[in-house]
């Protein structure tokens, strides 16, 4: 996969996602997020047109001390070639982020010389193309503009296989 990298030095990747198995996705481009540990983060606007089905909630703790709860839906995208179901995390803000949950066991480089990045996935005999694993954060990801600092999941699963649970992602 190939993406860019904008004028204000932030990493882009275009994403096709659908609400339903083998329905027209809608591209968006999104900000890869290495401190996110989940697949997607899309606004509100995003969820509203796509329609997919609310699959629980995550109770989010802000860096300032703040929490908030945040929905989760159910949505698929085709992942080099292979059609992924994954849990996408709604806010209130106002562009798409691309966690480490669909980065992990890829390699994902990005040139800030000539603005462009590349996201490659390696032989199946390579070191880390084996099971994939939600990692604790250790970066701060932004939810409703704000910086997320910790979340946990109160109801549901969560990570790239919709089937991996979580206690709490800290940034």
């Amino acid at each position: 996969m190939r993406g860019s990298i904008d004028a204000d030095g932030r990493a882009l990747l275009r994403v096709g996602i659908a609400a339903e198995r083998a329905t027209q996705p809608v591209a968006i481009d999104a900000w890869i997020d290495t401190g996110f540990t989940g697949d997607l983060v899309l606004p509100q606007p995003i969820i509203d047109r796509l329609a997919p089905r609310q699959s629980g909630t995550v109770d989010a703790i802000l860096a300032d001390g703040s929490q908030i709860e945040v929905k989760t839906f159910t949505c698929f995208v085709n992942w080099f070639g292979e059609e992924r179901r994954l849990e996408v995390v709604a806010n209130d803000g106002d562009y798409p982020f691309l966690g480490v949950g669909l980065l992990l066991g890829l390699e994902l480089r990005a040139n800030y010389h000539t603005m462009a990045l590349s996201l490659t996935s390696p032989s199946p005999s390579a070191p880390g193309a084996g099971p994939r694993a939600v990692t604790v954060a250790s970066r701060p990801s932004l939810a409703a503009g704000r910086p997320l600092a910790g979340a946990t999941c109160s109801q549901g699963s969560f990570g790239s296989s919709g089937v991996l649970p979580f206690s709490s992602v800290t940034g």
